[in-house]
């Protein structure tokens, strides 16, 4: 009995749509306001010419900063960059070179900061993660730099300065292990300064003299 009752309520229901539908009127169009589309065109227009009027002003203050770092006017170069990327925030390597200046001034934190920045707008360039282990190198943290270059390395397995990065924290830090020595073997397959050879020539040595004397304990 219950079924058939559902199935008369059912019935009714469908009944009372296919009524409805037959009053339902076919929607029209929305009207559309050629003043206000008009309007709206000229304001994307008007933002694009704007946004290619500021990058514009941005890259030739970026040269400009640029030609004043090239002249030994850091301060003034800092301050046409940053000028530039408040601008233009996504100039190919502008906050890896505003990181730069700011190292040679000494303003490390604002480096650091520069340099984190330009290492999430570009994920493939090895430059600012070498450049913020720099940075935790001369502030006397070898670990922290160590770990900054060996991120470097994992956008670029063989980029010269991560390489020549990590063998200097390791000596700091007196690291000693397989991975300290596979990536020492690896610096001196690259590394085409002589000074540098011989320096990692004898960090080779004495991770293994290191090694052997755990082993032998």
């Amino acid at each position: 009995m219950t079924r058939h009752r559902f199935a008369a309520a059912g019935a009714g229901a469908l009944a009372l749509l296919v009524l409805g539908a037959g009053c339902t009127q076919t929607p029209r169009e929305p009207r559309v306001n050629q003043n206000e589309q008009s309007r709206l065109l000229e304001e994307q227009a008007q933002s694009r010419r704007e946004a290619a009027q500021r990058r514009a002003e941005a890259e030739t203050k970026y040269r400009r900063g640029l030609s004043l770092a090239d002249r030994g006017r850091t301060k003034e170069a800092i301050d046409e960059i940053r000028g530039a990327l408040a601008l233009f925030g996504r100039i190919e390597g502008g906050y890896n070179n505003l990181g730069l200046l700011l190292m040679e001034i000494g303003e490390y934190g604002a480096a650091a900061e520069a340099f984190t920045i330009e290492s999430q707008l570009d994920p493939t360039d090895p430059r600012p993660l070498h450049n913020l282990g720099v940075v935790y190198m001369r502030r006397g943290w070898p670990k922290d730099a160590r770990s900054y270059f060996e991120q470097s390395m994992q956008r670029d397995r063989n980029y010269q300065p991560a390489l020549r990065g990590i063998v200097a924290a390791a000596d700091l830090l007196r690291d000693a292990d397989e991975e300290t020595l596979a990536i020492i073997r690896r610096a001196m397959l690259h590394e085409t300064d002589e000074q540098w050879l011989v320096y990692i020539q004898r960090q080779r040595y004495r991770v293994e003299q290191q090694m052997q004397a755990s082993r032998s304990l």
